[in-house]
């Protein structure tokens, strides 16, 4: 469905007959998409948990050939767009070198403690990227991190793919509500403001 009829088709189940009884904006646009992303996060983290290729298929958006910056130590893209909370951080799906096959093993505890477990003498050599902050720089980036003589240290063009959050799509942009979860994305809009449930006798996506 297209995002902006969604929206739209919210609104009338909050106003009704009388779209135009909202005179303080209690149901405005922006409201129903802030309500709207919670409402799609929860779905995605259930589809996640159904069928992980699914989100791969039909949610994530690739960014590409973004340039690497570098500041106060760290090196890091920009994430161009918000996108959903996903078990171990994959609302930021993968992260590879321009043009590449593989990508980035994500960082973190697991990846640490495996180097700290290799014998002695032994070194790895590779980069992994994970979600953090730049000093004196705003929102959260992608941080690029290198480890021993990677092959990737003076790779400066990046791509990633994010799923992102409802708002982050255009107005016009479809988005797949899968079969069998529209009523319940609906309605959980609707809890949002305080509504009844629509029935959910015809719970398909459109």
């Amino acid at each position: 469905m297209i995002k902006g009829k969604i929206v739209e088709s919210i609104r009338g189940y909050l106003l009704g007959r009388e779209p135009n009884q909202d005179s303080n904006g209690l149901v405005s646009y922006q409201r129903i998409v802030v309500a709207c992303d919670e409402a799609f996060e929860t779905m995605l983290n259930a589809v996640f948990d159904d069928n992980y290729k699914s989100i791969e298929s039909n949610y994530v958006k690739n960014f590409e050939n973004k340039t690497l910056q570098r500041l106060n130590g760290k090196n890091y893209l920009d994430i161009d767009d918000t996108y959903v909370g996903l078990p171990n951080g994959l609302g930021v799906w993968y992260v590879k070198p321009r043009g590449g096959t593989y990508a980035l093993p994500k960082g973190g505890v697991h990846h640490n403690s495996f180097i700290n477990n290799l014998p002695i003498g032994d070194i790895v050599h590779n980069s992994t990227y994970k979600i953090g902050y730049v000093p004196n720089v705003d929102g959260k980036k992608i941080l690029i991190e290198h480890i021993g003589d990677s092959i990737y240290a003076n790779t400066t063009r990046w791509d990633y793919g994010l799923v992102r959050q409802f708002s982050a799509y255009d107005d016009e942009e479809d988005i797949l509500i899968p079969h069998g979860r529209y009523d319940q994305f609906i309605n959980q809009v609707l809890q949002w403001f305080g509504k009844r449930q629509i029935d959910n006798s015809n719970n398909n996506a459109e």
